[in-house]
């Protein structure tokens, strides 16, 4: 069968599963109705490119060494989805979009990689139409592996015509949401066809409670303030709740429809799962550290433990500041890499530490970590990019609005 791919960037699984805006999202109820949904998907990190890295490797961050949305190449060591199902034969394409870009190695295994500007829409006209005009010529190149990136509720949200009431969501990222869901989603999962393997996630979650003040602070050239707010704001500098928990969606052959788990998984799940449902058997798949979803599409399982980490665009301080957590059995444990600083949580409140109070689930949790990182280093990188490729990656992440 094909797949279809979808990430959309910034979905968060409390504002997918949560309480509803007015206006239906007949997108993502047809995903619901006719599949099945997870709702406490763990994303690898809280800014794009070590999730998508993830998504694409089946392996953490510390194995396939992208570590940020500026540095570090994905390394050679690990084989990518594209890659494992292109030598299966399937055409590979995709419509690639923000920081995931080739050169950190995101183009590694497909035939076609388009990368698009940001500032192109799913409601240009013209982007539109070509967008469509691909997906249906896939059919000519059965079987087919697309990966589509969505930037449309990324700030700044892109809300369309019709949708700027309440109706369709309190904030502008809900909105954004409620558009997508109701116009270009259904139409996406119509051309992709009913025997298609359809995969839809997100890379990290949002939080958006400060849209309207950055979005004044900006158009003011008040930029302390917008840093200030952006910084507790957006994604990318935490790893709570909000922004590691997505959903991950599935319809297609040998996806139970109707269904919905509530079992904690990961990122790193979900290729083992595509090439366990496409039966696509390839030693090269020895490298995945997550498993397979496909007993889970029958039957209950426990809570896998979860790794996640902040990184920023590169987070001040180096290496030993980035974040890591492990999420599992109720708490989250979070640390620096370098182990100096480390809080416990006891979901679902982040605010009171622990990790005073119960040694012995501090100690557990480190296990969990010890046992994630397999010997590696929670500091390790992938190859820097060149002087010319990481010019142009920081040219590219201003123009994202990522760096001044």
């Amino acid at each position: 069968m094909n797949v279809l791919f979808i990430l959309v960037d910034c979905l968060g699984s409390h504002v997918t599963f949560g309480p509803r805006p007015r206006r239906p999202m007949p997108g993502l109820d047809t995903l619901v109705d006719e599949g099945t949904a997870f709702s406490t998907c763990i994303a690898t990190a809280t800014t794009t490119s070590p999730s998508v890295a993830t998504l694409f490797t089946g392996t953490l961050p510390f194995v396939h060494g992208v570590r940020s949305l500026h540095g570090y190449k994905l390394t050679n060591d690990v084989a990518t989805l594209a890659e494992l199902v292109r030598d299966h034969g399937f055409f590979t394409r995709a419509e690639a979009v923000g920081p995931v870009v080739a050169s950190k190695g995101f183009d590694r295994g497909f035939e076609v990689f388009e990368h698009r500007a940001h500032t192109t829409n799913l409601y240009d006209d013209a982007y539109w139409a070509s967008l469509q005009s691909t997906l249906t010529g896939l059919a000519d190149r059965s079987p087919w592996f697309c990966y589509l990136h969505l930037w449309e509720l990324h700030r700044p949200r892109v809300v369309p015509s019709g949708f700027g009431g309440g109706g369709a969501g309190r904030t502008a990222y809900q909105r954004a949401l409620t558009a997508f869901a109701s116009t270009r989603l259904p139409r996406i999962l119509e051309l992709a066809g009913p025997d298609t393997l359809v995969v839809l996630t997100g890379d990290h979650g949002e939080i958006a409670r400060y849209d309207t003040a950055i979005s004044v602070a900006l158009r003011l050239g008040i930029k302390p303030v917008s840093r200030y707010l952006s910084a507790r704001s957006g994604h990318g500098v935490s790893v709570v709740e909000d922004l590691v928990r997505v959903p991950l969606l599935l319809r297609g052959p040998g996806v139970p429809r109707g269904r919905r788990v509530d079992t904690a998984i990961r990122h790193m799940d979900v290729l083992p799962t595509i090439l366990d449902l496409l039966d696509v058997d390839d030693p090269r798949a020895a490298q995945i550290r997550g498993e397979s979803l496909r007993p889970l599409l029958s039957d209950t399982g426990a809570d896998r433990p979860g790794y996640s980490e902040a990184v920023g665009v590169t987070m001040p301080g180096g290496p030993d500041r980035w974040l890591v957590s492990v999420r599992h059995d109720g708490w989250k444990y979070v640390r620096n890499a370098a182990g100096s600083e480390r809080m416990l949580w006891r979901l679902p409140d982040e605010r009171t530490d622990h990790a005073g109070r119960e040694p012995a689930v501090v100690e557990r949790m480190e296990a969990l970590l010890s046992d994630l990182q397999a010997g590696r280093s929670l500091s390790a990188t992938g190859e820097d990019l060149s002087d010319a490729e990481s010019d142009e990656m920081e040219a590219h992440l201003r123009d994202l609005g990522y760096i001044e």
